[in-house]
C-alpha cells in the first residue's frame, strides 16, 4: 500500500472518531455512548487488520 493511501486511511479514521466524539458530546445519551464505543472499536479493529497488521484475508481478482 502506498504511503498516501496509509495517510488518507489514518486521516479518515481520525475524522470519523472526531465526528462521533462531537455527536456524543452534544447528545450525551448513555445508549448512544455505548453504541458509538462499540462501533468505534469495531472500526479501529477493522482498520488495524486491513492496514496489514495481523492476519488478513485478501481477495484477488483473476
Amino acid at each position: 500500500m502506498p504511503l498516501i493511501d496509509k495517510v488518507l486511511a489514518v486521516l479518515s479514521m481520525a475524522l470519523f472518531i472526531a465526528f462521533l466524539g462531537i455527536l456524543v458530546w452534544w447528545v450525551r445519551e448513555p445508549d448512544l455512548i455505548i453504541v458509538v464505543a462499540v462501533v468505534s472499536a469495531m472500526a479501529v479493529y477493522d482498520f488495524w487488520k486491513g492496514a496489514g497488521h495481523g492476519e488478513t484475508i485478501r481477495m484477488h481478482r483473476d
